[in-house]
């Protein structure tokens, strides 16, 4: 009796926990279909509109917001299919093979992750100026730079877990170190690999700092400089 009463007192608690989590995006689509005048003011609180429109969609549309969520898409899963790749091999290769320096390598890789991002998008910017990759897909190069060092930590991780003696029986049987990563290691360690891949594109979809230097920014010195000249 006393272990029911309290799974219903967590199952209420859950309830609960899940309702204010979900509540801001619910407010939020009922907001969207309320009209200028609704929004702000007295009538903000209120649920539901008495004139609903669909203004706020209209103007996105208008504004070309699927044609940028294309882009967005586009940019992170190039970027998430690189990193991901590239994470993988030097992630086995920090795990798993014997050479010098590889504490060291590791070390490196992860401090790489600690510098803010202020410190690189000046000289970002120059390089992709002076190559004439602005305002392209060439973006996911430095996107790469920043989600790597922390792709490749979670799958040294999950590498360093996987059994050392299925290598070596692969090994036995005249597998090569290749062959072994991709029959063996790489299906035991796809929790790691979809993981770091989903964070990889969350990280990049979310970047707002180099896509405006990159982007906005190149488009609005450029316009300047021809409205100047």
């Amino acid at each position: 009796m006393v272990n029911k009463k309290v799974e219903r007192l967590f199952a209420v608690i859950i309830v609960l926990y899940l309702l204010i989590i979900v509540f801001p995006f619910i407010w939020v689509a009922l907001t969207s279909f309320k009209p200028e005048s609704e929004i702000w003011g007295a009538s903000a609180l209120k649920v539901f509109s008495n004139n609903a429109t669909v203004e706020h969609y209209q103007a996105l549309i208008k504004a070309h917001i699927f044609n940028s969520l294309k882009n967005s898409l586009i940019i992170s899963s190039i970027t998430t299919i690189y990193v991901t790749f590239v994470a993988s091999c030097c992630a086995y290769a920090i795990a798993r093979l014997k050479f010098a320096g590889k504490n060291l390598l590791l070390a490196v890789v992860l401090a790489t992750s600690m510098f803010p991002q202020m410190i690189v998008v000046g000289p970002i910017y120059n390089v992709f100026v002076k190559l004439g990759w602005t305002n392209s897909y060439f973006i996911s190069l430095p996107y790469s730079m920043i989600t790597l060092p922390v792709a490749i930590f979670i799958l040294v991780t999950h590498f360093s877990k996987v059994p050392k003696e299925m290598e070596e029986s692969a090994s036995i049987d005249g597998a090569s170190k290749m062959k072994t990563f991709i029959k063996i290691i790489l299906p035991l360690a796809l929790p790691g690999i979809f993981t770091s891949a989903i964070i990889t594109f969350i990280g990049v979809w979310n970047e707002f700092l180099l896509s405006l230097t990159l982007n906005l920014l190149w488009l609005f010195y450029s316009k300047n400089k021809l409205y100047q000249a």
